[in-house]
């Protein structure tokens, strides 16, 4: 691992803590910072897409926009902002 990837985390044992106590604190602080989900997440390599699918993907996105539009045209959806989650 190089240095600039590397997230040191420090914690020390306060008096009369429990070990349970410090590895939970550990593990919170490691939570916090984004450790966790960074290793998770360079535990499997995700192959690239290939052409076929790329192109797949794309020619879906145009039909739903294509049908979007359609939708709205003909007073189904309404304009502006889509409905999407927050």
């Amino acid at each position: 691992m190089s240095a600039k990837n590397t997230t040191i985390i420090e914690v020390k044992r306060r008096q009369s803590e429990t070990p349970g106590a410090l590895v939970r604190r550990f593990s919170k602080k490691a939570q916090q910072l984004g450790v966790v989900r960074k290793v998770r997440s360079g535990q499997f390599r995700a192959r690239p897409l290939s052409q076929k699918k790329k192109k797949d993907a794309a020619l879906r996105r145009m039909s739903r926009a294509k049908e979007v539009q359609y939708l709205r045209k003909i007073g189904k959806l309404k304009t502006g902002k889509t409905n999407r989650r927050k």
